[in-house]
């Protein structure tokens, strides 16, 4: 039988293990489907869409009068 030290050292290393098995698998698949790219992409759509809802509804032209 080993030890509660061992058990404990042997649960600590596993878990290490582990989370770093999981975050190579998130970085792998965040590559592959781009998932980064994807993210930028679409962030600059949503700033793109609110300069032209601001156009649209005239407050840039209230804010260059003032």
């Amino acid at each position: 039988m080993t030890s509660s030290a061992e058990m404990f050292g042997i649960m600590v290393i596993f878990i290490i293990v582990a989370v770093l098995l999981f975050l190579l698998f998130r970085f792998v698949m965040l590559w592959y489907w781009r998932i980064n790219d994807i993210v930028d992409l679409l962030t600059k759509q949503l700033n793109n869409q609110r300069l032209i809802l601001k156009h649209l509804t005239g407050e840039s032209a209230e804010k260059d009068a003032e």
